[in-house]
């Protein structure tokens, strides 16, 4: 159930599947790699192709996901799954906010769960009214309605494939919102990026690879956005710095090497459909640098 009333928001069973994921995610043992990150993430990973090289990938993204939420989810479900390879989507949306601000994917954690100890830190650590709000009205509305008997609504054109992938179908045209784009400057915020810093510690101290990444875009929002270039050179600095892996492919030269259109691979300008992700997918299990997926 999805709704809204004065400063509460539930989205229990709705748009992102993470009910399902979540369902999944108790069930899933021995994974080999662990995908983090925003809707870039769970719309851009599909386990169906990954999975042909003989690995065990389970995909852990969700709306407007950013480090905060990836960090908590890794300490709540890294001992169970004990993934060799934890890889994460860092789109610079998903970093751009103060955790304060950022509760997006907080609240449908919140919504889609049992609630617990780390989930209860999490909240603590946004300082946000909403988030508090809805943290403590699911808490209570679990005792009395448990989420083992909440229902996943369908949303049109997507389907939930088991071990967390949403794939869409699209069959129209995006090119209204490719044209004309109006340049936006984007930037970090130091606070997601010292989240990323404790995975990287988690993974650390528990024997785990530890992999950045960033999915592609269309060719018109990385165009229009002024400081691409400063962005990449910042995240590879900072991951020089700090010892981390990163492969990135939200790049022109990528973008065409993977064989990517803009008005048919996408359904917006910065997410892939069904088509576009079969292309990237595919193109990782073959050109993967960094031997992820073989």
């Amino acid at each position: 159930m999805h709704f809204i009333i004065p400063n509460v928001n539930s989205t229990t069973g709705g748009y992102g599947y993470s009910l399902e994921r979540f369902r999944d995610a108790e069930l899933e043992k021995d994974v080999d790699v662990l995908i983090f990150g925003s809707s870039h993430a769970y719309r851009g990973f599909d386990p169906r192709v990954l999975e042909e090289n003989g690995k065990n990938v389970f995909n852990f993204g969700s709306s407007a996901q950013t480090p905060i939420n990836s960090y908590y989810l890794l300490e709540q479900y890294g001992a169970s799954m004990k993934p060799k390879v934890v890889v994460m989507d860092v789109f610079w949306d998903g970093l751009a906010s103060p955790p304060a601000e950022a509760v997006e994917s907080s609240i449908d954690i919140c919504s889609n769960k049992e609630l617990n100890k780390l989930d209860l830190e999490m909240m603590i650590g946004q300082h946000n009214v909403l988030l508090t709000n809805t943290f403590m009205f699911h808490a209570i509305r679990n005792k009395l309605k448990p989420i083992a008997n909440a229902v996943q609504e369908n949303i049109e054109n997507d389907q939930y494939i088991s071990g967390g992938y949403v794939e869409r179908t699209f069959e129209g045209s995006i090119e209204k919102d490719l044209i004309g784009m109006k340049p936006e400057k984007k930037e970090y915020n130091s606070q997601q990026l010292d989240y990323i810093l404790k995975m990287k510690q988690y993974c650390d101290e528990n024997q785990i690879r530890f992999v950045l990444t960033r999915v592609p875009i269309t060719a018109e929002v990385i165009v229009a956005t002024p400081n691409t270039k400063e962005l990449k050179e910042q995240m590879v600095d900072f991951c020089s710095s700090n010892s981390i892996e990163f492969i990135d492919y939200c790049n022109l030269s990528e973008f065409e090497a993977i064989g990517l259109d803009s008005y048919h691979d996408f359904y917006d300008p910065t997410h892939m459909c069904k088509t576009g992700v079969e292309k990237f997918n595919r193109y990782l299990l073959t050109n993967d640098e960094l031997g992820l997926f073989k």
